[in-house]
């Protein structure tokens, strides 16, 4: 992790993918609280909310130098408490349309008065644009998958972790090896905690961290907008 500073800004540079991604946090430490509070205050410095793999590419990096003045902070998080990723999933029930029965995950989902924003102009819970998702799907749009209902939710372990179609849709490939790597340096054991079926459209943000007080637990789950969490701001290409 590379680590410079400029006045009371500090910039963490991780690798991610084929490059690097460089993360903005204050002298303080991390950002905490609602969803809708972390967003409106990233938007208000010019920065963005880091979707799953970035978040995945940080605490990975981490670990490489976990007493570190940040990493040390970041695995804490990760350990005793719980990551925002800017990852959107939109639960659909089945039914006759070909996009149904699963979940489409978008990455850094447009969001508006602290909810994830759509045009039907309702703001009092989690929405997404189903429509417009779709045709991004099938537009071949890389920030939009979808993934049947049928996977294991629950316990996993390293097996059931690398092929797990909605953990390679959530964190990617490379960052589902990651994943494996930090459960392996953590001693943490994976617990995935999403709807394996629903009965209507629903829409919940990605969580990581330990959620429910399960010690030794790593929890992978979404939620709704009104969870707290701990955050840290990417700069925007």
């Amino acid at each position: 992790m590379e680590v410079s500073t400029q006045k009371e800004k500090v910039y963490l540079t991780v690798p991610h993918k084929n490059g690097s991604v460089t993360f903005e946090v204050a002298r303080y430490g991390l950002l905490h609280g609602e969803l809708g509070f972390t967003s409106d205050h990233l938007k208000d410095k010019g920065l963005r909310g880091p979707n799953s793999p970035e978040v995945i590419s940080l605490i990975y990096d981490a670990y490489n130098n976990p007493k570190g003045r940040y990493e040390s902070k970041i695995i804490t998080t990760l350990t005793e408490g719980k990551f925002f990723e800017f990852t959107g999933n939109l639960y659909l029930p089945k039914s006759g349309e070909e996009v149904s029965g699963g979940i489409i995950v978008e990455y850094n989902p447009r969001i508006k008065n602290n909810v994830l924003f759509t045009a039907d102009g309702d703001h009092g819970k989690l929405v997404m644009k189903k429509k417009s998702l779709v045709k991004r799907l099938h537009n071949g749009d890389s920030d939009v998958k979808f993934v049947p209902f049928g996977f294991k939710t629950g316990d996993l372990n390293g097996d059931n972790l690398r092929k797990h179609p909605y953990l390679i849709a959530r964190y990617e490939e490379e960052g589902v090896e990651k994943l494996v790597e930090i459960l392996s340096k953590s001693g943490k054991r994976p617990f995935l905690g999403v709807h394996d079926s629903v009965d209507g459209v629903m829409a919940e943000v990605s969580i990581l961290g330990r959620t429910w007080g399960f010690e030794g637990q790593l929890d992978i789950i979404t939620s709704d907008l009104y969870s707290r969490g701990s955050s840290i701001g990417v700069h925007k290409d």
